[in-house]
């Protein structure tokens, strides 16, 4: 990189964003509410850049206009004056032109029907020739080779279980893609089940117990081909119809496979070694600087770093999504039920690590400082449950741990901001806990040194 970027940890504002006022006024500034998490989600994507964006994807502006109005981003449906009509001004300046019928602008339109199946048959054949070491001078593969458009961010398997227990349809408590019909449901589905299964909510112990959500990146890049929808492309093996067929269609993450082996975990490894970029979201902004400089990217900014869908779970006052993370019982049964996943993320941080070193960017101050805190690229092994869990178990982790189950009781912590003088409710008790998620730890182990 030429310049240095300086890294910021306050979320951005950009010069056109919103005052924190303005925002009160519409989204709402109290701590730990959907209102105030939408705030700071206005500040650090600020709506011009919305705007711009959209605009340039082909969003027509009816479209973008209704969604302004119904968030309240906009105070009032009028363009005429104010905030509308400077973003309208956004819009008409980067839009994509109105003629995007099948007549218009090759570059500016919309695919004919049948389109995009050929545009993928075309490219499945061509990343098929390279393999077979035919001479077929394509763009996105033979002048650059395979992997070299790829790109993925990885996370650390037990954190990223907890997430998605508490995130919408990554879970059996909001089943959105229909893994166990007629026993888990959509939240929208719960009036047509008997009370028995419509109202049943599955704790984070039962969730890691099940294998559609378990060793979900050793599925995703070591077995990505087994599953029966892509076995059926395949059906007929060399043909255009079939590699098209395969080339749209992949193995979902969610499903049950416990026939996984250490001979996926080595699979899984090599395909990441093969994408031209693997970031770690322990590691973000080391992440984006490493992106930057495998794909040619300069002179970013400090907007290119901000964090801008930040997570409602983590910053209500009971958060029992960052109590879970806390919890060193919670810790070890995850790590059991992601085994494969732990030993394919070992393996990727320290291809991460490898990478960064090898653009120079390891001994960077502020990349350093990001992986001295986050741990990583050190003597930390993520494949061991030791080196995982064990710190929960000091005297101060578990400490932490008492805090965060402190801010949550009964009524929430707003009923006794509006009634000072009432006595503190009791937090919630050990058996609220292990019914509700399953765990609970007491501090009654000590990190094995």
């Amino acid at each position: 990189m030429s310049a240095q970027v300086k890294v910021k940890k306050e979320r951005l504002t950009g010069k056109s964003a919103a005052p924190m006022g303005a925002l009160a006024a519409t989204a709402g500034m109290g701590k730990g509410t959907q209102l105030a998490l939408r705030a700071k989600g206005y500040a650090s994507w600020p709506v011009e850049k919305r705007v711009e964006f959209f605009a340039k994807t082909g969003v027509n502006w009816a479209e973008l206009k209704k969604r302004l109005t119904e968030k309240r981003m906009a105070p009032n449906d009028d363009e005429s004056t104010g905030l509308l009509k400077e973003l309208r001004a956004v819009y008409d300046r980067v839009a994509l032109p109105k003629n995007m019928t099948y007549g218009g602008s090759q570059k500016h339109r919309f695919p004919r029907p049948g389109e995009p199946s050929l545009q993928a048959r075309f490219c499945a054949k061509s990343s098929r020739d390279l393999v077979e070491g035919i001479d077929r001078p394509h763009e996105c593969c033979h002048k650059r080779g395979v992997g070299a458009s790829s790109a993925t961010m990885i996370r650390q398997p037990w954190v990223r279980g907890v997430s998605a227990y508490f995130y919408r349809g990554h879970n059996p408590n909001y089943d959105a893609y229909k893994l166990r019909p007629g026993l888990w449901v959509h939240p929208n589905d719960r009036k047509l089940y008997p009370a028995l299964i419509g109202q049943k909510t599955y704790t984070f112990k039962e969730y890691l117990g099940m294998p559609e959500y378990q060793n979900v990146i050793t599925k995703m890049f070591g077995d990505s081909a087994e599953c029966p929808q892509v076995q059926h492309c395949r059906r007929k093996p060399g043909s255009d119809i079939s590699a098209t067929c395969d080339m749209v269609t992949g193995c979902h993450g969610y499903r049950n496979t416990t026939y996984l082996n250490e001979e996926h975990i080595d699979a899984a490894v090599e395909s990441l070694k093969a994408h031209a970029f693997v970031g770690l979201l322990e590691a973000y902004n080391a992440s984006v600087l490493l992106a930057a400089a495998e794909f040619g990217v300069h002179n970013l900014e400090e907007d290119d770093f901000a964090q801008s869908r930040p997570s409602a779970a983590l910053q209500a006052d009971c958060s029992p999504s960052r109590v879970l993370r806390a919890d060193a019982d919670a810790c070890r049964a995850a790590f059991s039920a992601y085994s494969l996943d732990n030993i394919v993320y070992e393996r990727a941080h320290r291809l991460f690590c490898d990478r960064l070193d090898v653009k120079g960017l390891l001994e960077r101050d502020d990349v350093r400082k990001e992986l001295t805190k986050r741990k990583l690229c050190g003597e930390v092994d993520y494949s061991k449950v030791e080196h995982v869990c064990g710190p929960l178990e000091t005297p101060a982790a578990f400490e932490k741990l008492k805090t965060l189950r402190a801010a949550c009781v009964p009524g929430g912590l707003g009923r006794l901001k509006k009634n000072p003088r009432q006595p503190p409710p009791l937090p919630r008790p050990r058996e609220w806990w292990l019914s509700t998620y399953g765990y609970h730890y007491d501090g009654d182990r000590t990190p094995a040194s």
